[in-house]
Order: structure tokens, then C-alpha cells, then sequence
């Protein structure tokens, strides 16, 4: 805890002078312990693996597993009654248990970390590679979002009969094959039809998986005003034309701010509507609460609108953004390829940040130990999630190359993203903090966010917390504990001053007044 506290001091140093001198200063923390370390959680990776990493067979099943909740998957657990561990293994375990309990992070963050760990779900998802996984998409060239021409779903099933969960693979374009999982959650209405939240992709696949539920789509829902969510919304909707579509309010799209129904998201339709502006008859099945921020820059209309769903019934809060909960637990989603892309230290990215040197990685390479030529399937495929996790978070964490120290800290916790912490939350704390506030007033036990693990055990405490960095999350001289690496955040925050510097962020003396509001009525 000293050592951050004293690279939080080297952060706000003023005679540091350059970024790589800034970032090298920090890649030389606790090596007394770091090779045990690599080593053992790349041995505790391997055990907690399935065995069907690569592409699912057709119409794959969810097999049984009785211990949903423990930490330690049913197949783990096979691994330890059919193979003997020797003594200096048993031995090794505990020592590094031992190790690892004076390393765990305080004040914000700590109180997050009690949360139980979530589901190991690898190879457990339905899929059908006999239906049809083309899809082609024509995102505006600012926002390369991918694959653009094929997308495979999982289906889960979470509560028996009554919620599943649909995935897809979305990412970033440009090369960088970063890459994570997005998630469509469904759930079974008291009247029998389904209520959709945030719909992914209407593949062949997709709409095969989801029509296997032998109920009627009633109720398609977006959440959020942002673009990878709402794209879908329209062909979705064409697929079950007598559901009802609601949608959050004030809608937009840059930078020609066109209308829900130039996308085909007709809300009218059916009787659907704005959610907060109208009485949808779910409504005695769930509560809702809208984040109304002010504009977030760009332009007047350009808003970060998200709605938080309380599913009574089950006690399970909805979210889009808000939160997240990273592990092990690779999705389905991310396919083979791409990890073994992202763990290889010859790909696209590690090549362009050796090029440019940022983060010092020329040197860092140089004192590398271990490299991805040398390692195993296992090792690096976990080295590829971690990349691609970390890469989604921060853009660019402090040591892409060997990222081990940034996992730690953010896995295995409910926090905010640091991308949306920073470049939205954070220039909105106020707003942000009231609706955190309102859904905690719910009683809810479990969360499912759109990316990353799902569901999470956590309650309203803990989602309360996941806030309790605002309004800054940026080192101060006060003797609260960082809620992010700050190390790791040095980039993402350089792309936030350089936004609010030259006005693409807006600050609450340049924001302008908003000039459209979306209306409901006819």
C-alpha cells in the first residue's frame, strides 16, 4: 500500500519530463515476487479451464453443474479427484496464498472484493453453426465496431424457463483486435412472452436460439443511447414485428442527428414508447431509473443516457454500462483466434507500441523472462484475454506486454470501467452519484451488465461502492486509496485532458444548453 501511495506522488511530480519517463518509473514493482506469482495463476488458469475452448459443436449443450456458485468449477474439481498433487505443489498453493493476502487493495476498492465469484462458463453455451452467423454492418468510419460480417451466439440459461442470457462477440476495428463479449439478457414475462434488453445481432443463429424458448417475443428494450447498443434495435425489431419497442429517452446520432426511425426503431409502433414518458404493463414486474446526464460534448444532443431495470420477481438489476465484473472466465464470444492473436508479442498492437515505445516496452521486452513463443496453449491464451480485457478498459494499461500486475487489480471486483469513468462520469459526478444512489434503494441480489461476467452476487451496497470514487477518480493529496492503477490510467486520462481542452468534452462552463428533446407524443 506504501508503494502506491508513493507512485501516486511520482504521478503529480511536475518535474517529470516525458510520458516515458513517467511510465518507467513504475516497471520494477515487487519483482521478488512476480515470477511465482505468473507462474501460479497461470497454474490455477489451467485448472479452472474447459475443455471446450475451441469452436462450440453443433447444438452444444449446457451440462448440468450442481455448484453453480463456488469459485472453483465442477470440471476443476474433477481435475483434483483424477490427478494427485504432489506435496511441493500443495506446498507452493499455500505459500502463495499466503503471499497474495498482503497484497489485496484497500479503502474503495477493497469493499468490492467480498463479492462472490462468478460462474465459469466456457464451453457451456448453446450454439448452432447450422444456422446462418452473417450479419453485415455499416458502422460510420469513427466507430469501426466488428466482426462486421459474421457473429456467432451462446445462449445460456440462468434462471430454469424463466432468464437466459444471448452473446455475441464486439469489438474494435482498426487492427487492434480488442475484443470482449455483449450480451442480450431475456426474460420470461408472468403474461408468457419475453422481455428483451438490449438486442444483439439478429442472426440465423440468434433468432433460431431464441425462438427455441417457444414463447412470443412481446417487449423489445434499449437501455442506453449509445451507438453499439442501438444498432441492432432496428432489424431486431423487424424479425418479431408485433412486439412493442421502448426505448431511453433523447436519442441521437452524430453527426447528423436523425431520428429513432432512420434507423428503423420504431418505438410508435404497437403502442411502445419512451421509457420515463410512458406506463409500459411490464411495470408490475419491474422498476426502472433513467441517468439523464447533461450533454456530454460534441455537440448539444450528444447525451450518456442509461436505464437501470429492477426485475422484482427474481432481484436481479439490469444494467448497460454502469458496471462491471472481469475474471478468468473467458467469454465464449471471444473466439480462439483472437486470443491466441492478442497473446502472441508479435501482433499488430505489441509491434505499433514497440514501434512508438510508448510505455517503455522496448526495454520492458528486453527483461522479459517469459514470451508468448515460450509459453503454452493455456498461458497464452490467458495472456490474450488479459490483453484484450485490459486494452477494452483503458485503452492502453501501463504494461500491455506483461500485463499481470494491471489483471490483478482490476479483476475479481464491481467497479466502473475506467473508460466510462473517465471520459463520461467524471465530468458528470453529480448526476452520476444521484441515480447510483436511487437504484441502490432497490433490493436487488445480483447484477447483469452488458459485458464481461454476468450474473454478478452483489447487492446494493456494493453497487453503491462501485461509485464511491466520483467525483474524481485522479490522485489527490487525500489519504483515499486510488480506485484505479493510476499507472495504468495515465493514457486514458491524457486522451480526457486533451478532449476537454480542445472542447470535444464539455465542461459545465462550455456545455451548451441542450436544443432538442425527444417527445413521445405524436
Amino acid at each position: 500500500m506504501c508503494e502506491k501511495a508513493s507512485n501516486n506522488k511520482t504521478i503529480n511530480n511536475p518535474t517529470s519530463s516525458s510520458l516515458n519517463a513517467r511510465l518507467s518509473h513504475y516497471s520494477t514493482r515487487r519483482d521478488e515476487n512476480k515470477r511465482s506469482r505468473f507462474k501460479m495463476m497461470t497454474f490455477m488458469s489451467a485448472l479452472s479451464s474447459r475443455s471446450a475452448y475451441a469452436s462450440t459443436s453443433v447444438k452444444s449443450r449446457r451440462p448440468e453443474q450442481k455448484n453453480k456458485h463456488l469459485s472453483i468449477p465442477t470440471t476443476s474439481k474433477a481435475f483434483f479427484n483424477t490427478n494427485k498433487i504432489s506435496e511441493d505443489m500443495k506446498e507452493l498453493l499455500s505459500s502463495f496464498a499466503n503471499k497474495m493476502k498482503g497484497f489485496e487493495r484497500a479503502s474503495v476498492q477493497s469493499s468490492t472484493t467480498n463479492i462472490k465469484r462468478t460462474e465459469m462458463r466456457r464451453g457451456t453455451g448453446d450454439s448452432d453453426d447450422t444456422k446462418g452467423r452473417g450479419y453485415l454492418i455499416a458502422p460510420p468510419p469513427l466507430f469501426p465496431l466488428v466482426p462486421a460480417f459474421a457473429r456467432q451466439t451462446y445462449r445460456y440459461e440462468i434462471d430454469a424457463g424463466k432468464m437466459w442470457f444471448f452473446e455475441q462477440k464486439q469489438g474494435i476495428g482498426l487492427g487492434l483486435n480488442v475484443s470482449v463479449n455483449v450480451r442480450m439478457t431475456v426474460i420470461k414475462l408472468k403474461t408468457g412472452g419475453l422481455w428483451v434488453h438490449a438486442p444483439v445481432a439478429p442472426t440465423k443463429e440468434c433468432i433460431a436460439l431464441l425462438d427455441e424458448l417457444g414463447a412470443p417475443v412481446e417487449h423489445i428494450v434499449l437501455p442506453t443511447t449509445l451507438f453499439e447498443h442501438k444498432i441492432f434495435v432496428g432489424p431486431f425489431s423487424r424479425k418479431y414485428p408485433n412486439a412493442k419497442v421502448w426505448i431511453t429517452p433523447e436519442q441521437w446520432s452524430w453527426p447528423v442527428n436523425l431520428p429513432p426511425l432512420f434507423f428503423g426503431i420504431d418505438y410508435k409502433k404497437n403502442g411502445g414508447g419512451i421509457l420515463g414518458d410512458s406506463q409500459p404493463s411490464w411495470l408490475d414486474e419491474f422498476d426502472i431509473e433513467l441517468l439523464t446526464p447533461p450533454a456530454l460534448g460534441v455537440a448539444s444532443y450528444v447525451s450518456f443516457i442509461e436505464c437501470a431495470f429492477l426485475h422484482k420477481p427474481s432481484k436481479t438489476l439490469l444494467v448497460t454500462d454502469s458496471v462491471v465484473y472481469v475474471s478468468e472466465n473467458i467469454p465464449d464470444a471471444v473466439l480462439e483466434r483472437d486470443l491466441m492473436e492478442s497473446g502472441d508479442d508479435n501482433s499488430f498492437t505489441i509491434n505499433a507500441l514497440k514501434f512508438l515505445n510508448l510505455f517503455n516496452i522496448r526495454e520492458k521486452a528486453k527483461s522479459r523472462t517469459n514470451d508468448s513463443a515460450s509459453m503454452t496453449t493455456e498461458e497464452k491464451r490467458r495472456l490474450g484475454w488479459q490483453r484484450n480485457a485490459l486494452q477494452a478498459l483503458y485503452f492502453g494499461p501501463n504494461n500491455l506486454l506483461d500485463p499481470e500486475e494491471s489483471w490483478k487489480d482490476v479483476t475479481n471486483r464491481l467497479f466502473v470501467a475506467p473508460v466510462v469513468a473517465t471520459l463520461v462520469y467524471e465530468n458528470v459526478p453529480d448526476y452520476v452519484n444521484d441515480w447510483a444512489k436511487r437504484v441502490s434503494k432497490w433490493n436487488f441480489n445480483r447484477i447483469v451488465p452488458c459485458h464481461f461476467d454476468a450474473p454478478i452476487k452483489a447487492g446494493p451496497k456494493e453497487f453503491r461502492e462501485a461509485f464511491g470514487f466520483l467525483p474524481s477518480s485522479r490522485p489527490s493529496n487525500s489519504s483515499k486509496t486510488s480506485y484505479f492503477n493510476d499507472e495504468d490510467m495515465i493514457l486514458l486520462r491524457g486522451v480526457a485532458d486533451f478532449l476537454k481542452s480542445t472542447g470535444v468534452i464539455f465542461s459545465d462552463e462550455s456545455r451548451p444548453k441542450k436544443i432538442k428533446v425527444l417527445s413521445s407524443k405524436k
